[in-house]
């Protein structure tokens, strides 16, 4: 888990935003998840920020657009770093072989889940 504490000043007004963060993922490598928290503490947090500073109506949809978005490049990355490498090692075992491995398995991924106030 990781824990974000993100203000910022307004004329005389504060806005603090608060978040923990649990990263799930066992692809890549052991600190995958953490990675994910680490990077959604980040992101999410600034945006927490960001989006209280901006809208005074406080529209959560737009907070959940930010970790929809954040989740997406998530999804982005384990293609990339993940799928791709896996589809590329089938294919290398069927030029080999002659034949497929069978059904494809990923690692299971869950990307992360937020809490902000």
């Amino acid at each position: 888990d990781r824990f974000a504490v993100r203000t910022r000043t307004l004329g005389k007004k504060t806005i603090v935003a608060a978040g923990v963060f649990d990263g799930h993922g066992i692809a890549g490598s052991q600190s995958w998840g953490a990675d994910i928290a680490e990077v959604a503490s980040k992101t999410i947090s600034r945006e927490a920020v960001e989006w209280i500073a901006a809208d005074e109506t406080r529209d959560l949809s737009k907070l959940a657009a930010a970790f929809e978005a954040f989740q997406r490049k998530h999804e982005e990355r384990y293609d990339e770093q993940i799928t791709a490498r896996v589809d590329a090692a089938r294919r290398a075992f069927v030029e080999e072989n002659g034949f497929s491995p069978g059904p494809r398995a990923l690692p299971a991924e869950g990307g992360t889940t937020a809490t902000v106030v």
